[in-house]
């Protein structure tokens, strides 16, 4: 009798057997129409039996989530003396924190979400068989943090993972793993994505080599130091004319050889673990294979380039989003900080202060020495208080437009950070929720809808979904900025709780809300505003009631939007959550005073 096969990616190489397990949904990434998904699952289920997700029990993802920061403090405690050791250096934990933790946390929780699959997966079933690609681990060495972040997101780095887990944990070996003897070499799988390699042009590869003779001087000149803060380049450079210094740009751009050497004794030691929990246990023994080339091989580089930047004076070091991918900037800023430097990190993102999850603003807000939120107050941050009520364009005499502007959601297949939003398996829910959405619209009104979508689809086809099963619907270009296309819309419909619900009430304009209530937890203090979102009909939690009320205000959308308790409800929120947008050297000028 042949054993079902356990598919754990979309690789279709190890969809051997008519028989399947399928470990989540985005095995069915490359071909599945989301929108039809139960019919499909119906219609398959004599050969497919799909393992539950994890977290969609929400309890387990609340531990789930609260247990990845008691890891993370373990694991950058032992990696900074680790890694001390390795490079023969002597910085603090708080040091090293602030250069790889960010990464730490990303590969502490994506593993605890891989191994909860495979755990649940032996609890399930009673005997499978897989297929182990030959994969070398040295292919899913990332060179650095940016790297990370597209091999986490690939079919075939979860694949490789998920073969490891299997060894792991299954000691009564219910899975047999059948060794593929082909070799896939490394650049079958990495084009596929972009690997955060941009194209360089001419002008640019100029500039960049201006801009880094003139870096040294720019930075040990300059009192306040802009990278990546989200903030308009005429605004940022306004501001530093006004504190008599350099406009600076690409001060932390970096290119270098890198080392192709792989020190595997390094990488395959494995870090003791006290806790007896498995989970632990396995991210111990894996956590140095996974660290990009940036921490280890290459890491002498950049600390001999961030030693030259570094001043003595002490500075103020501004960014939003410079933490994220750029280890040079990361080893800067733990350098500058050491010496007395200030490290103040601006919000940019939406749910920050909203959300009960928020991994990225829970490890930042430990990391800085200030926190800029866009109104919001709390313990160690700075809130923009100088709120403006912006319109972009005056609604009340635009009653002919006819345009709906439909925002929709676009995440990866593959959970690599825990927040108040969908992961995993959840996502083609959503699609399924979207699709039924858009099947309530009748004909009049669905001419009239502009799907916005992001332009990475992350491996999943909804938008080619959509267009073949409403003919009537457009889809806006994504190369217009999103003020622009929502300026021209009668009223925009936004499906997740983002960014783009802050853009759209701090302008004013008119809006529906659309989402599962138990997709997009809230934290305690958030919860009264959305309330009020929900009681004056922004806010909706089901498909019928977003779209009864579009029906309701379609002829007068104004009528609704400018009555007392919407704008109220507007205001609110906004004056909280919406006044993120500084928009000249004035309103920066005084938040640096403030730091």
């Amino acid at each position: 009798m042949e054993l079902i096969s356990l598919v754990t990616t979309s690789l279709k190489e190890t969809w051997t057997s008519k028989k399947k397990i399928i470990l989540g949904n985005w095995c069915y990434s490359n071909d599945i129409d989301h929108g039809d998904l139960d019919r499909l699952e119906k219609e398959k289920s004599e050969q497919i039996l799909k393992i539950e997700y994890h977290w969609d029990n929400r309890e387990k993802f609340k531990n789930d989530y609260e247990r990845s920061f008691i890891i993370y403090e373990k694991l950058i405690s032992k990696l900074s003396i680790k890694l001390n050791k390795y490079h023969k250096t002597n910085y603090t934990e708080s040091f090293w924190e602030i250069i790889i933790g960010n990464t730490v946390l990303k590969i502490i929780q994506v593993l605890i979400d891989r191994y909860n699959s495979i755990h649940t997966t032996l609890k399930t079933i009673d005997s499978a068989k897989t297929i182990n690609l030959n994969f070398n681990y040295e292919h899913f060495i990332a060179n650095d943090s940016k790297e990370l972040y597209y091999l986490v997101n690939s079919d075939e780095w979860n694949h490789f993972i998920y073969i490891e887990l299997i060894k792991f944990l299954d000691k009564s070996n219910k899975i047999k793993i059948i060794n593929n003897t082909i070799k896939i070499e490394k650049s079958n799988f990495s084009n596929n994505y972009n690997l955060g390699i941009e194209k360089d042009y001419i002008f640019k590869k100029l500039a960049k080599i201006i801009l880094k003779k003139l870096r040294k001087y720019v930075i040990k000149i300059n009192k306040v130091i802009f990278f990546k803060p989200s903030i308009s380049p005429v605004v940022q450079w306004a501001s530093e004319i006004k504190l008599f210094q350099i406009p600076s740009l690409l001060l932390f751009d970096y290119s270098h050889k890198r080392n192709s050497y792989i020190d595997n004794n390094f990488r395959e030691s494995k870090i003791q673990s006290e806790n007896k929990n498995k989970i632990e246990e396995f991210i111990f023994n894996y956590i140095a294979r996974l660290l990009p080339k940036t921490f280890i091989e290459d890491f002498k580089y950049l600390d001999l380039e961030s030693s030259k930047l570094v001043s003595n004076s002490k500075k103020i070091i501004f960014t939003a989003t410079g933490y994220h991918f750029n280890d040079l900037f990361k080893l800067y800023v733990a350098k500058a900080k050491a010496n007395g430097s200030k490290y103040v990190i601006y919000q940019h993102g939406g749910v920050f202060g909203v959300a009960e999850f928020s991994s990225i603003e829970r490890l930042e807000r430990r990391i800085a020495d200030k926190f800029v939120t866009w109104g919001w107050k709390d313990s160690n941050v700075i809130s923009n208080l100088i709120y403006e009520k912006n319109i972009i364009d005056n609604y009340s005499n635009k009653e002919s437009r006819k345009k709906i502007v439909l925002v929709l959601l676009s995440n990866p297949k593959y959970t690599h950070f825990l927040d108040s939003t969908i992961v995993g398996s959840q996502i083609t829910k959503y699609f399924s929720e979207m699709n039924q959405f858009l099947n309530l619209f009748d004909n009049d009104i669905l001419s009239n809808v502009y799907v916005r979508a992001n332009k990475n689809s992350w491996g999943w086809n909804f938008v080619d979904t959509l267009k073949r099963n409403f003919n009537e619907i457009k889809f806006d270009d994504t190369n217009t900025s999103f003020l622009k296309s929502i300026s021209s819309a009668k009223i925009v419909i936004s499906t997740y709780n983002s960014t783009t619900v802050c853009e759209l009430l701090g302008y004013n304009v008119p809006t529906i809300l659309l989402w599962n209530k138990n997709d997009w937890p809230l934290r305690k203090d958030a919860k009264p505003i959305y309330d009020k979102l929900y009681n004056a009909k922004i806010l909706h939690y089901d498909n019928v009631s977003a779209y009864n009320h579009l029906l309701d205000i379609q002829h007068d959308v104004n009528d609704w939007w400018y009555k007392m308790e919407t704008q109220e409800a507007v205001s609110e929120f906004a004056n909280k959550y919406s006044n993120g947008h500084i928009s000249n050297a004035k309103q920066l000028n005084k938040i640096i005073k403030r730091i």
